[in-house]
């Protein structure tokens, strides 16, 4: 199987989302399957096998440590080449939208996972009215997707 990921988050930073897809990745190889992972500038060029792929990303403003890829990320020429049979968006927020708009434009089954309350964050970065904003798009993103998968029930409960 041929899986294209699309994460907002990755290596150097360590975080739950990093470890699952660390092992994610492992995992894939070890099943002989061919991957490819669009991150975050300061990645890796290749984890277990995985080239990585890594478009413009700029530091989130209230949240430095965290670069977001574009959601304008030129993905199309690798994804066209890549030929993948399903396309993960991992916690897709800003690049997870290139890689959605991908996968609903070519018919490719699209996995979408959530692992973070990043609506919840909103009263903590001082702003909280763009809470109900960012469940909408949370809401419609995932929406999209043919299978979407939570870390936990509560995590799912939340997606809900």
């Amino acid at each position: 199987m041929r899986i294209a990921i699309v994460t907002e988050t990755f290596l150097p930073k360590v975080d739950g989302i990093v470890n699952t897809l660390c092992r994610l990745l492992e995992h894939l190889d070890k099943r002989g399957h061919q991957s490819i992972m669009f991150a975050p500038q300061g990645a890796p060029s290749v984890y277990a096998r995985t080239p990585i792929i890594q478009p413009l990303s700029l530091p989130f403003p209230l949240y430095p440590e965290l670069k977001l890829g574009t959601p304008f990320a030129h993905l199309e020429k690798y994804l066209n080449e890549f030929q993948p049979d399903i396309i993960h968006v991992v916690n897709p927020v800003s690049m997870g939208l290139a890689g959605t708009h991908y996968a609903r434009s070519n018919d490719i089954p699209l996995v979408a996972s959530y692992h973070t309350d990043i609506p919840g964050y909103t009263s903590r970065y001082g702003v909280a009215f763009m809470t109900d904003i960012i469940w909408n798009y949370f809401r419609w993103i995932h929406n999209q997707a043919d299978l979407n998968l939570c870390p936990s029930r509560h995590t799912l409960k939340e997606l809900e």
